[in-house]
């Protein structure tokens, strides 16, 4: 199996979800991955569970969003604090690797990064080079 090499700091996509592109961090440390996320609510469309949310990027300009909610999730951050997350199916575009994986929802408005790329989602398919950052190509 080949693997692709990326930086700790890389610029990935959620085509279905028209976020593009957004600066993600590679989180080994992290089993999960995390997409930013504000006034979480959830809503049933044809007896289908979605969760609803504001993204606001880098610019400021927010983006309301809607996903096929998947279950909630108790999730360990790195304080050591457990929170209950609601988890969504999004597609990712990493480079150009296109491929499902699952996010936890959580406000990262206080934090650096809208995105937290998990060992999940990099599973199989991707190694870290701690010292490099925007080595996809897309």
């Amino acid at each position: 199996m080949e693997y692709e090499v990326i930086g700790w700091l890389e610029n990935v996509s959620l085509p279905l979800l028209k976020l593009n592109p957004i600066k993600a961090k590679i989180d080994t440390g992290a089993k999960s991955s995390a997409l930013h996320a504000e006034d979480i609510g959830y809503v049933t469309v044809d007896n289908k569970k979605y969760v609803e949310f504001i993204f606001t990027h880098e610019d400021g300009v927010k983006s309301k969003l809607k996903a096929i909610f998947v279950e909630e999730r108790g999730i360990r951050s790195s304080t050591g604090q457990v929170t209950v997350r609601p988890v969504i199916k999004a597609q990712i575009l990493m480079g150009l690797h296109k491929f499902d994986t699952e996010f936890t929802l959580i406000d990262r408005s206080l934090m650096r990064f809208k995105m937290i790329i998990g060992r999940d989602t990099l599973d199989h398919k991707f190694i870290v080079d701690p010292s490099a950052t925007y080595l996809l190509n897309s």
